[in-house]
């Protein structure tokens, strides 16, 4: 039930801007580019809890992502739009 609510809350802004982009750029006028995108960022560390020398862990921590950029130039209204949502994983131990 968590994460249904936490996924509806991610999309609240991208349904607000096509909501504004409905209300403010002409169909028919409207200059508008979307760009899709999704990736890895991956971290290797050597310290995953940040404790003392001598307990420290190390490991491999992947956080997926995906997003969208949407410009559009409109006779009534210029707008731009970023949106990332990355999804963090727990770190992987490495040296276990």
């Amino acid at each position: 039930m968590r994460r249904v609510r936490q996924r509806r809350r991610a999309l609240l802004p991208v349904m607000a801007l096509l909501a504004f982009a409905e209300a403010v750029v002409p169909g028919n006028a409207a200059n508008i580019r979307v760009d899709k995108f999704t990736g890895f960022n991956v971290t290797l560390t050597d310290n995953l809890d940040l404790e003392p020398e001598g307990r420290a862990d190390s490991a491999l921590i992947l956080s997926p992502f995906v997003g969208a950029n949407v410009r559009g130039d409109g006779s009534r209204a210029n707008f731009a739009f970023d949106y990332r949502l990355t999804l963090m994983s727990p770190g992987w131990p490495a040296s276990r």
